[in-house]
C-alpha cells in the first residue's frame, strides 16, 4: 500500500498539488471540527470531504499521467513552477465549480455552518493561487541568479 500511495499520490506533480492545498485546507478543517460537531453539520464538512476528494483525483491524475509521459524529471524548475501552479489553480477553480454545482443545484448536499455560501473556506483559497504563483516566480527567479552567479564565479565548473 505504501508503495502504491508513493507512487500514485505522493510523488511529483502530484505530491506537490496535495501539499499546496492541504497546507491550507487542513488547518481551516481542525478550525472548523473544533467549532462545529461533525455530527450536527454533516453537510457543512462535506465541503472539505469534497475538496479532499477532488484534491486526490487531480493529484492520482497528474501522476498518472507522469508515469505515463516521464516528463517530471526531464524538465526545467521553470516549467515544473509553472505545472505546479497551474495544477493548484484549476484545482481550486474546479473546487469552486463543483462547490457551486452541488450547493446550488442539488440542495441540502452543502450547507456553511448555518450561514450564507459568501462565508465558505474556499473563498480563502482564492488569493492563495496569486499567492503561490508569486512565491513561485521569485523563488525561481532567486534560483536562475544565484545559478547565473555561479557561473560567472566559477567559469570552469560545471552546472
Amino acid at each position: 500500500m505504501k508503495i502504491w500511495a508513493h507512487k500514485y499520490l505522493l510523488s511529483p506533480p502530484g505530491g506537490i498539488l496535495l501539499v499546496m492545498t492541504f497546507w491550507w485546507l487542513l488547518p481551516l478543517f481542525i478550525r472548523d471540527v473544533f467549532r462545529f460537531p461533525i455530527y450536527l453539520y454533516v453537510t457543512s464538512f462535506n465541503l472539505y470531504f469534497l475538496m479532499f476528494a477532488q484534491t486526490s483525483i487531480m493529484s492520482f491524475a497528474a501522476n498518472l499521467l507522469n508515469i505515463k509521459l516521464s516528463y517530471w524529471g526531464k524538465i526545467g524548475y521553470w516549467i515544473k513552477y509553472i505545472i505546479s501552479c497551474s495544477l493548484y489553480s484549476v484545482n481550486i477553480f474546479l473546487s469552486l465549480f463543483v462547490i457551486d454545482f452541488f450547493h446550488f443545484r442539488i440542495r441540502g448536499v452543502i450547507e456553511f455552518f448555518g450561514t450564507d455560501p459568501e462565508g465558505s473556506i474556499v473563498l480563502y483559497f482564492i488569493p492563495t493561487v496569486p499567492f503561490y504563483w508569486l512565491i513561485g516566480f521569485l523563488l525561481c527567479f532567486l534560483l536562475t541568479l544565484y545559478r547565473l552567479y555561479r557561473k560567472i564565479a566559477n567559469p570552469d565548473e560545471q552546472t
